[in-house]
């Protein structure tokens, strides 16, 4: 229902210690559906509060307030916060705020990589078409700390298909470890339909050949568009 009155009491709820955690989650749950501005100050409290549930709605309806100060809470909580339930629930909020500032959060993440939400950190970042999340999105698939999401934040970048990916996709070609990612590379490169994109392509089936399906694919895709 939305219902702003109810606001003050949902508040004054939600920050009571000496009621039970399940009943303060459903408050701050409601808090978020009903979106006030006022609302902000408990939730952002109510983010580092000790009972899980809690801080798990918390996170959820921080999603709701696309500004820096919830963002900056989120991306904190995100990298912090002890519970992996907590810390998902912080990036699928960030990924549903559209807002520049939890764009500049989830990139910032990628140098913070925390492997029980990896996963949800590249879904997150690849539903964000900025320039910011392109370029973590490259990090995640060539650092050796994040070797577990090498494949899945390439394929990702690859269907960016944004003119501005053709650099990080040219980089791939020469920082990633395996064959496989150079392939997912160059299918994304092929797939950009671009001057710039098409000479990277060919130079690396110049240079390395054409031993895998995805090279041919690929330099199969710019001649037929240069006939």
């Amino acid at each position: 229902m939305r219902h702003e009155p109810a606001v003050a009491r949902l508040s004054s709820l939600a920050g009571d210690d000496e009621e039970p955690g399940t009943l303060r989650a459903r408050a701050v749950h409601a808090l978020g559906r009903i979106g006030a501005p006022e609302s902000l100050r408990v939730l952002l409290t109510a983010a580092s509060d000790p009972s899980e549930p809690v801080r798990v709605q918390a996170a959820q309806a921080l999603g709701e307030f696309p500004c820096w100060e919830a963002a900056a809470v989120l991306g904190e909580v995100a990298s912090t916060d002890e519970s992996r339930d907590v810390a998902q629930s912080a990036i699928r909020a960030l990924g549903r705020m559209d807002a520049p500032a939890a764009v500049h959060v989830l990139a910032a993440l990628a140098g913070r990589f925390r492997r029980d939400v990896r996963e949800e950190l590249v879904t997150a970042l690849a539903e964000c078409p900025e320039p910011d999340a392109a370029a973590a999105l490259a990090v995640l698939s060539t650092s050796p700390e994040t070797e577990d999401v090498h494949f899945s934040a390439t394929e990702a970048l690859a269907a960016h298909r944004s003119p501005g990916c053709v650099a990080l996709l040219a980089w791939i070609l020469t920082a990633a470890p395996t064959a496989h990612q150079h392939g997912i590379a160059l299918r994304g490169l092929a797939a950009l339909d671009t001057e710039e994109a098409d000479a990277h392509v060919l130079t690396y089936c110049r240079t390395k050949g054409l031993a895998s399906a995805e090279a041919r694919a690929a330099l199969r895709d710019v001649a037929d568009r240069r006939r």
